[in-house]
């Protein structure tokens, strides 16, 4: 929105700006140019002169790991190991409860040994 004070001085500006000779003018369409050319943004590489170099520092870091893999990755099958026998004498409790009672694992392993002929 513009109000009357600023419509009155751009007027002004502009009967002043059209009487000053060409040399002048001259001079100040240059000065205008040079001002404008400082404004605009340098380009994107120019303010990060790092970012090719990270990038192919990354390239590079990225290759040697698809191109020599770290050794855990790997999977080691060792022997399986050997079950063990329970005692049934082991099965049962001093104090009147025996460990069937207390470890279901024990109790599933023991109902599976007796279904086996």
């Amino acid at each position: 929105m513009t109000t009357p004070f600023e419509k009155s001085t751009r007027e002004w500006l502009r009967r002043e700006a059209e009487s000053l000779d060409g040399q002048t003018r001259s001079q100040l369409n240059r000065a205008r140019q040079k001002a404008l050319a400082e404004l605009k943004p340098r380009s994107r590489w120019a303010r990060t002169p790092f970012l090719p170099l990270a990038a192919a520092a990354g390239a590079a870091l990225v290759f040697v790991l698809l191109l020599f893999p770290s050794g855990t990755n790997h999977t080691v099958f060792s022997a399986p190991t050997p079950v063990m026998a329970i005692d049934e004498g082991d099965l049962g409790g001093a104090g009147g409860q025996g460990l069937l009672d207390e470890d279901p694992t024990l109790f599933a392993m023991v109902a599976a040994g007796e279904a086996t002929p």
